[in-house]
C-alpha cells in the first residue's frame, strides 16, 4: 500500500498507473486497491481494464489465473488515473 500510495504522489495529474502483483491473494490485489480508494479517493480513478483473452475481472482490476491461461500468470492488475485536480 504504502509503496502505491507513494508512486501514485509522484505521477502528473492526467497520467495513469498500473498497480500490478504476481500474487493470488485478494488482500495483495484489490485489497489494496480498497484501501487507497478509502484513504486516497481523491486523488485518483480505477480505469476498468477491457475485456481480456484470459482471466477474470475483479472489483478493481483483472486476475489472470496459470490454470485458464495457457501458462500466463498468475497475474493481477488495475490502472489508476491521476486526477486533473491535484
Amino acid at each position: 500500500y504504502a509503496l502505491l500510495a507513494s508512486a501514485l504522489q509522484v505521477v502528473k495529474p492526467g497520467c495513469t498507473l498500473v498497480y500490478s502483483t504476481c500474487a493470488l491473494t485478494p488482500q495483495e490485489n484489490d485489497g489494496v486497491i480498497q484501501k487507497l480508494l478509502k484513504k486516497r479517493a481523491d486523488l485518483f480513478t480505477v480505469i476498468p481494464p477491457a475485456p481480456l483473452q484470459w482471466g477474470e475481472p475483479t472489483s478493481h482490476g483483472w486476475q489472470i489465473f496459470p490454470d485458464q491461461s495457457e501458462g500466463w500468470g498468475p497475474l493481477y492488475f488495475c490502472v489508476l488515473r491521476r486526477g486533473d485536480s491535484c
